[in-house]
């Protein structure tokens, strides 16, 4: 089962409705892959969350589930937002603040950001320190901070293509990055476009997709 788009979006029992940022830029990564970056953030600063008496085992199942359904394209197109998909998970009882985690991670605004060859988070620091630690296998999911900034644009500039191109060097050089996984290579394969001055699109029909990519490529900036 692929997208689908509805004129409106409707509650479905016992599932969680979780709205998901340019579904095509997000990556995941294991703790032990990220290595020092999955260390305690409260060392010397402030908890920024009202708590952290939460479930994280059940954050991270949520969490997980959303990021398996981004990556077989399991989603619904937002009707009011080009930039977002909707994805809708088992609801297991998670609370008001747990809800509220889950959803600020994929949502854009607050959501756990970086790439591969960083060495900070933008976002996202405490949330994936405690989901790890809770499930310490999991593949925790993150948004681009790189690709993050050009959604919604036609074509890129010379200058910007040629930054994702050095950007696809980078990752070529991360040696841990799963390839195989189906999140990963929508993420590779978005930065391959923006490497050719396409920026990232939610999701066009085949033939949109194919015009698009024939303008950006001949635009002038890139000839």
């Amino acid at each position: 089962m692929g997208y689908t788009m509805r004129a409106e979006l409707t509650a479905r029992e016992g599932l969680l409705e979780v709205s998901v940022y340019q579904p095509q830029t997000w990556w995941r990564a294991t703790a032990m892959q990220l290595g020092e970056l999955v260390t305690d953030p409260d060392t010397g600063r402030g908890p920024r969350w009202p708590s952290y008496d939460q479930n994280w085992k059940l954050i991270g199942d949520t969490v997980n589930n959303v990021a398996d359904a981004v990556a077989a394209r399991h989603y619904t197109l937002d009707p009011d937002d080009e930039n977002l998909v909707v994805v809708w998970v088992p609801d297991k009882g998670p609370d008001k603040l747990e809800r509220q985690i889950v959803r600020a991670w994929f949502g854009g605004g607050e959501s756990v950001a970086a790439d591969p060859w960083d060495g900070t988070w933008h976002d996202g620091r405490h949330r994936t320190f405690h989901t790890a630690k809770a499930n310490p296998d999991m593949g925790l999911p993150v948004l681009s901070e790189d690709l993050h900034g050009i959604a919604g644009r036609l074509c890129l500039e010379r200058e910007l293509a040629e930054a994702y191109a050095n950007s696809l060097d980078e990752l070529a050089d991360v040696p841990w990055f799963d390839h195989s996984d189906p999140l990963n290579v929508a993420y590779r394969q978005s930065l391959q476009r923006a490497a050719f001055g396409i920026p990232p699109a939610t999701d066009v029909p085949a033939v949109q997709a194919f015009d698009l990519e024939r303008e950006c490529i001949h635009h002038d900036s890139l000839t």
